[in-house]
C-alpha cells in the first residue's frame, strides 16, 4: 500500500482455508493485543512458522480489509468508548476484498466485556443504510437517520491458526484511515491480535513478544483514526496509545503523525 511496508515471505507456512478455521471457532475465548514496528513483521512471522498455519481465502494469504464508520454527528460511539462506559456499539460496513464479500456489521460490547457481533451481507460499501434499519434497530440503539460517515480504514491482514493449541493470530499492516481528502498513514506500525481459549490464559507466544519488548495494549482502530482525524475530539483515553505510535514511528522512520 506504501512505502513503509516491509516485504513479507509467507513461504514455507501450510496452509488452512477460511472454512477450516470458521468450523474450529472459538466458543469461549480470551484477547491480547500488541503494537509493534512494521519492520519486525517478517522476522516474527518466521519464528511463528512452526507452530501455526496460515490461512488463506479466496485464494489469497493476504487479505486486504477496507471499513467505512458510522457514528452520530456527536461521535456517540467513539465518547461511549472514551468514557469507558461498559455498554457499547460499534457500526461499520466492511469489504473483504480477497472473498468480494461486504458486510454490514455490528459490534456490542456488554459490561461484562464480551462482544457479540453480528453482521448481514450487503452489495458494497455504498448502500443506503435505512434499507437496514430493521437490522440496526434490532442489534443497536441506533436509527440510520442517526448515523453518518466518519473514516473509512484500510489494510492488510494475516490470520495465523495455532497447529495444536486453540488460538488465532491476526496482523494488520499498512494501515491507513482517511476522512474525506484528509489521510493518516499508520503504516510503519502493525496490530496484532492472539485470540486464545481461556484454559491457555495468555499467548503461546508472549514470550516471543516479550525478547522483541512488546507488551499487550488496549487499542481500537476506530478509536485511534477519530483521535488522529478529528482535532477538536477529546482524546485523553487514547493519548498514551498516541504516543506509544508516535515513538515507533519516530523510532523506525523519519515521518510520524500527530
Amino acid at each position: 500500500m506504501n512505502s513503509s511496508v516491509p516485504d513479507i515471505s509467507l513461504e514455507g507456512y501450510h496452509t488452512i482455508s477460511l472454512e477450516e478455521v470458521m468450523r474450529a471457532s472459538l466458543a469461549e475465548r480470551m484477547e491480547q493485543k500488541y503494537i509493534l514496528p512494521a519492520i519486525l513483521l517478517p522476522d516474527l512471522l518466521q519464528m511463528l512458522k512452526k507452530d501455526f498455519d496460515l490461512m488463506v481465502a479466496g485464494g489469497q494469504p493476504v487479505q486486504l480489509y477496507e471499513s467505512v464508520y458510522f457514528d452520530t454527528p456527536a461521535l456517540s460511539t467513539y465518547l461511549a468508548h472514551h468514557n469507558g462506559i461498559g455498554d457499547r456499539f460499534k457500526i461499520r460496513l466492511r469489504k473483504y476484498h480477497s472473498t468480494s464479500t461486504s458486510f454490514l456489521e455490528i459490534k456490542h460490547r456488554i459490561p461484562t466485556g464480551k462482544v457479540i457481533k453480528k453482521r448481514i451481507q450487503v452489495s458494497d460499501l455504498m448502500i443506503d443504510l435505512s434499507m437496514y434499519s430493521e437490522f440496526l434497530r434490532c442489534n443497536s440503539p441506533y436509527q440510520p437517520e442517526e448515523l453518518e460517515e466518519k473514516i473509512r480504514s484500510y489494510y492488510y491482514r494475516i490470520t495465523l491458526v495455532n497447529k495444536v493449541l486453540e488460538e488465532r493470530a491476526t496482523f494488520d499492516y499498512g494501515l491507513l484511515f482517511t476522512r474525506g481528502n484528509e489521510r493518516q498513514d499508520f503504516s510503519p506500525l502493525v496490530i496484532a491480535e492472539f485470540k486464545f481459549s481461556k484454559d491457555l490464559r495468555r499467548p503461546s507466544c508472549q514470550d516471543l513478544l516479550r525478547s522483541f519488548h512488546i507488551r499487550n495494549t488496549s487499542i481500537s482502530k476506530y478509536c485511534t483514526g477519530i483521535a488522529s482525524l478529528y482535532q477538536d475530539v477529546r482524546k485523553n483515553r487514547f493519548k498514551q496509545n498516541l504516543r506509544k505510535i508516535n515513538r515507533i514511528i519516530v523510532n523506525h522512520y523519519e515521518n510520524h503523525v500527530r
